[in-house]
């Protein structure tokens, strides 16, 4: 069973499946990665004997992928299929399902399995949400909808060579429970699968969220673990923002900037002109659109429009975390707090994970030292005498130390905030 807290769905095991492991950097958020490490430690306890040689390589600052990717044995790979009781996997905890040097035909068989596992859950989780889209919206699925040669091409994927091995009958008119669920299923996307990206701050949520919501799944949602900066849901840019507007992500919204004041005569007036952002401390910064009508001045609400009335994908759930193990970084409390405030004005569940290493509003045990950081609301992190003096241009900086995650919890503000987003394919959540 894994400690990974968000796989423990009500009336569901969590476990970890790496059918497929090795991965790369690809942004900050990779750093510190836990799974490059285990695969380091893996390596020298089993003396490089292992499926993941090649996968990591020796740096200063311990293991580091290489890309190399792998397959792990067939036995692995179809181990959800022999699962009894309901479980909800974390697939590909040591690496990315859709990493570069993943080939489709081993995707195919990861989504086979998922395919002919309905009683199970599977969390998929990434930071290539380009791929994951062009591979999940090729071609036209059963039912109609954009969507997917891979359903296709699953239902042979692991006819003889895999199914035989987990003692499986495949052939269309098998009463067995796997293949049965399998021809019989309509639905596309997979309703037990999940799909979700990464994000570190704003700049990844602008870049990883948008595509997110334009790939087929039946349960979208993030990880802002480690959670590196601010980010703001409610206001996502896009490309070209003046043509594009901006996205709404927890309501769905997409909304323009820009509209022109319409007279009553029906004259075109001038632009309107966006309102002043004011932050999560309530003090007025940059300019900056408000993307939903409550926020909108009343007197102004009018002449906003979204760009378009045809509905707009949104996020279902929005975990967050900050980052445990060695040379872990502190994570500002505004963040989560404004993250879980978002997540509870829109309606969506909102899972915190824990504080990590670092933990605000702790009082040391007599005799014990800790280090301290100074966390700016922006993402910088002040050291040495820089702590004491600060940066004359922030306020609303904060002390964290370095407790260690299990002192430091899970608790934000006393509450425990584990909340998972109704379940599309039945059953507890």
């Amino acid at each position: 069973m894994t400690q990974i807290e968000w796989t423990h769905l009500p009336g569901f095991k969590g476990e970890s499946w790496n059918p497929i492991v090795g991965c790369a950097i690809v942004s900050k958020g990779c750093t510190n990665c836990y799974a490059m490490k285990q695969a380091g430690r893996i390596l020298r306890m089993t003396g490089g004997d292992s499926h993941y040689a090649g996968t990591v390589t020796d740096s200063k600052a311990g293991p580091v992928w290489t890309g190399k990717v792998a397959r792990a044995s067939e036995t692995t790979l179809t181990a959800p299929l022999r699962a009894r009781d309901p479980r909800c996997y974390f697939v590909n905890s040591m690496g990315d399902l859709f990493a570069e040097g993943v080939p489709d035909e081993w995707i195919d068989q990861v989504f086979a399995v998922m395919a002919l596992a309905p009683e199970h859950r599977f969390i998929v989780l990434t930071k290539r949400p380009e791929r994951m889209r062009e591979y999940l919206s090729a071609g036209v699925s059963p039912n109609g909808k954009p969507g997917n040669d891979v359903f296709m091409r699953i239902t042979g994927e692991l006819l003889d060579r895999t199914l035989s091995d987990a003692g499986i009958r495949w052939h269309e008119l098998s009463d067995d429970r796997h293949s049965t669920a399998l021809f019989a299923k309509k639905a596309w996307p997979l309703p037990n699968v999940w799909l979700g990206v990464s994000v570190e701050d704003q700049a990844s949520a602008d870049a990883r969220i948008p595509l997110l919501l334009e790939t087929p799944a039946a349960i979208r949602f993030i990880s802002a673990e480690p959670l590196l900066g601010p980010v703001d849901l409610t206001w996502l840019a896009q490309p070209n923002e003046d043509a594009d507007g901006v996205l709404d992500c927890l309501r769905g919204l997409n909304w323009v900037c820009g509209k022109r004041y319409v007279a009553e005569d029906g004259r075109e007036g001038a632009p309107l002109v966006r309102l002043d952002h004011i932050d999560a401390h309530g003090k007025r910064g940059e300019p900056r659109l408000y993307v939903t009508r409550e926020n909108i001045r009343p007197d102004l609400q009018q002449h906003w429009e979204p760009a378009s009335f045809d509905p707009v994908a949104k996020l279902d759930w929005v975990i967050a975390g900050g980052e445990s193990g060695p040379d872990a970084r502190p994570m500002h409390s505004v963040w989560a707090r404004s993250l879980r405030d978002q997540c509870a004005a829109a309606g969506v569940p909102f899972f915190f994970k824990q504080w990590g290493e670092w933990a605000p509003d702790w009082t040391p045990e007599q005799g014990r030292t800790c280090s301290a950081r100074v966390v700016c609301p922006d993402g910088e992190v002040l050291t040495g005498a820089r702590m004491v003096f600060g940066r004359s241009d922030v306020a609303d900086a904060e002390v964290m130390l370095a407790i260690g995650k299990k002192a430091a919890g899970h608790l934000l503000d006393g509450v425990e905030h584990f909340n998972w987003p109704d379940d599309p394919a039945g059953g507890a959540s």
